[in-house]
């Protein structure tokens, strides 16, 4: 889903909802605390989006416990991001072998 508001961008970005019997493809990083650190500075942690913790499977079917950055669900409006900001996404699903149609479905849920 697309919402909230990135100068950077001009425009809204994304973060997730739970779905029942919805998944979100990504990958996995091993990172250390330094690395922890400027990611959430990157990702505007705790102010633009928030850092959680949860349950993931990988390929192999493990699960596995992973850090994601969500935006504040309070106040939150869903609205179309920037085109460009969309292009970026939408080329890097298409490097990676992720389903672009899924990210189609975000972009058609903002209003």
């Amino acid at each position: 889903m697309f919402g909230g508001y990135s100068r950077r961008w001009g425009g809204a970005v994304a973060s997730l909802q739970r779905v029942r019997g919805a998944h979100v493809e990504g990958l996995l990083y091993r990172l250390t605390p330094e690395d922890l650190r400027a990611l959430d500075a990157f990702e505007g942690h705790p102010f633009a989006y928030r850092r959680a913790a949860r349950l993931v499977t990988d390929k192999a079917g493990h699960r596995r416990r992973a850090l994601v950055y969500l935006q504040p669900e309070e106040d939150f409006e869903s609205w179309p991001p920037a085109g460009r900001y969309f292009r970026v996404l939408w080329h890097a699903y298409g490097r990676l072998g992720f389903n672009r149609a899924a990210l189609a479905c975000a972009l058609g849920g903002a209003a």
